[in-house]
């Protein structure tokens, strides 16, 4: 009898992003990450994390340079600046620090826009690589593919302020790719705490799309209900409170909260595909965190 044949299911498939990030990083992830669980955050003596011992312990593993000991540099320049990062909102917000899983996430984060901001053609194509090695189903690997990112953390995990590091993380490597960052979310009730969680981060100049600008505004959030895709040659009544993406014009630096928001019902669907057409208008690179 023959054997049926396996596919890949859709999930396996979305999480190639991830599994290639962790293959930039280090060989055995899951080794790293098992050591990490019920390490306490903190710094040694020499300014590194407590969570960086688990790396350097396994610095042959590691694969970020040509040899373990420039891998190893890297990554002791990565983990300071995330701590960095990490200072920057204990000063706002007294007490905070990272858990060790928002740290492999950052890590993960810091990994791939070192490796964006130094050659995103040469990150491209060594996804391209790997996709067809391990996911040979899935669709090629565009260049526009690695300015996108997702997040996909439990509800209570902490990704508002990772994405508050995040945005950090994105001006040190990223400081002459976009105009402005964009906090798009589905809904009012959000994009309010939103704005009062990023001042309190310290990013005291964040504001709603619709309040009058400022020139010093750091963020932007916006419904990304409020927002629709000027058509050319056709008049557009949209009613209410809305904006044209023009408005926002880019590059700019696109962050999605509840990114599967509209994916349920058929409706749904459509809805999000609209949405997928107003966060792609003028709007690259972007980052989006679910859960």
């Amino acid at each position: 009898m023959a054997s049926k044949k396996k596919t890949v299911g859709p999930l396996v498939q979305a999480l190639v992003c991830r599994d290639f990030a962790r293959s930039l990083l280090i060989e055995d992830f899951e080794e790293v990450e098992a050591a990490l669980r019920g390490v306490e955050p903190g710094r040694r003596e020499d300014g590194q994390s407590f969570f960086f011992a688990a790396f350097e312990g396994r610095a042959s593993r590691l694969r970020l340079g040509e040899t373990p000991t420039a891998s190893l540099e890297l990554l002791r320049r990565f983990d300071l600046n995330i701590l960095g990062h990490q200072d920057w909102l204990a000063t706002r917000r007294p007490g905070f620090a990272l858990k060790y899983y928002q740290y492999l996430a950052a890590m993960m984060a810091e990994v791939w826009l070192w490796r964006l901001s130094k050659d995103a053609v040469g990150l491209a194509l060594d996804f391209e690589v790997f996709r067809k090695i391990h996911r040979p189903g899935m669709e090629p690997v565009l260049g526009a593919d690695v300015w996108k990112l997702a997040y996909w953390m439990a509800t209570g995990s902490g990704k508002t302020l990772l994405m508050h590091i995040n945005i950090l993380q994105c001006r040190y490597y990223l400081k002459d790719r976009f105009k402005q960052v964009m906090v798009l979310v589905p809904t009012e009730t959000l994009a309010r705490q939103h704005l009062q969680e990023l001042r309190c981060s310290g990013f005291t100049q964040a504001r709603h799309g619709l309040e009058p600008r400022a020139e010093q505004a750091e963020v932007v959030v916006m419904e990304i209900t409020k927002l629709y895709v000027r058509e050319p040659g056709r008049a557009v009544n949209k009613g209410g409170v809305s904006l044209a993406t023009e408005e926002f014009e880019g590059p700019n630096l696109v962050l999605v909260d509840e990114g599967h928001k509209g994916s349920g019902t058929r409706s749904d669907r459509e809805a999000e595909r609209a949405w997928r057409r107003i966060r792609g208008n003028r709007s690259p690179p972007s980052l989006t965190r679910e859960g």
